[in-house]
């Protein structure tokens, strides 16, 4: 039996999502949980690849087991007692045998949160602007370069293992928010530190240290030497994985 695991994680708490030695990951503590649960050993496949720090409001991964759950909501909860506070589980679903977190998916939404004074609520959870509010108006004329597919590798981190760099940006906006904007962007597909180091460009441009012509030149360039930086990992969510609905025909018709 296949199933789908729903989740949402504090990316302060892990080196990213993928297992790797010496590193506590959020798939290393989600197989365990898992495993300890269910009492049998699961390895559990995610939706994608989350960097060190950034945090999670949605996550899928699939896992496979010999026979089905018989109470998928007695699980949760025991999985949240050994989880929680810096992984939440939201639901466990059967699902086809064939379909998978990462390859079915159909896209991925990010969202990047910046505010422009000192809140030690928003500490670890949005970037701390110092600057001169960012212009929306400029930031979004850079985001219309953005849509439709392309090659995105000079935002790629180098030495990435993609097999290649294409991507096709259904949606790329910058929103005034309560504290300051956010930056969403939507994707089939995202390249490592692809979104950290598309803000952190953008950023370039907001202070001057960049124009806007030269962010058109980088993105047509496929060079990340010329990128701007990074932007810091802890203000970026992946909040959106959205699948076919004959994922999830199976689990509603059961629940009927």
């Amino acid at each position: 039996m296949r199933y789908f695991i729903e989740i949402a994680y504090n990316g302060m708490a892990f080196h990213g999502w993928q297992i790797q030695p010496n590193a506590v990951t959020v798939q290393q503590r989600l197989n365990e949980a898992l495993s300890l649960v269910l009492r049998q050993k699961v390895y559990a496949v995610g939706a994608g690849r989350t960097d060190t720090g950034v945090h999670a409001l949605q996550m899928f991964a699939h896992f496979d087991l010999a026979e089905r759950i018989p109470d998928s909501n007695k699980i949760v909860r025991s999985l949240n007692g050994v989880l929680y506070p810096d992984v939440a589980v939201k639901q466990i679903f059967e699902v086809p045998g064939d379909a998978h977190a990462r390859f079915s998916a159909l896209s991925r939404t990010y969202k990047y949160f910046v505010h422009y004074s000192p809140n030690p609520f928003l500490h670890h959870r949005s970037l701390l602007w110092l600057w001169t509010p960012l212009d929306l108006q400029v930031l979004n004329t850079l985001c219309e370069l953005l849509l439709g597919e392309k090659d995105f590798s000079c935002f790629e981190k180098v030495g990435g293992s993609n097999s290649h760099s294409l991507c096709n940006v259904s949606y790329a906006n910058w929103k005034p928010t309560k504290h300051g904007a956010v930056f969403t962007i939507t994707a089939n597909r995202f390249l490592r530190n692809m979104v950290r180091a598309i803000v952190g460009t953008m950023l370039d441009v907001s202070t001057g240290k960049l124009k806007s012509r030269d962010f058109a030149c980088i993105l047509q360039s496929g060079d990340r030497k010329i990128a701007g930086s990074s932007a810091a990992p802890y203000a970026l969510y992946l909040t959106e994985v959205c699948y076919p609905d004959t994922i999830f025909l199976h689990e509603k018709t059961r629940q009927k």
